[in-house]
């Protein structure tokens, strides 16, 4: 389905993608004709997004367990049991140096 030009779109629906504690996005939906969302649309969305920061969470804590595990020469355990112990410790900020 090609997607609306500026001009055709009447109507949108955004709500917040948040990932650690803050906005990274938006998820949006719009329409080509005035309309008013319901609350379960908006709550259909929101479910969406939340399924998306997750998906986004569980992608970035790979990347970081691959790159511990080549940086530190480590397997797949090891770099849980490292990442596990900084996340228990507060030092979990999710990023290698």
């Amino acid at each position: 389905m090609p997607l609306p030009s500026r001009a055709q779109v009447r109507s949108g629906l955004g709500v917040p993608v948040e990932l650690g504690g803050g906005p990274i996005g938006s998820l949006d939906l719009y329409a080509t004709s005035p309309r008013a969302w319901d609350d379960t649309e908006v709550s259909a969305l929101q479910a969406y997004a939340g399924v998306m920061a997750s998906l986004l969470g569980a992608a970035a804590k790979a990347e970081v367990k691959g790159a511990l595990m080549e940086r530190e020469r480590l397997d797949e355990q090891e770099a849980f049991t490292h990442l596990r112990g900084e996340a228990l410790l507060g030092g979990g900020s999710g990023s290698v140096s």
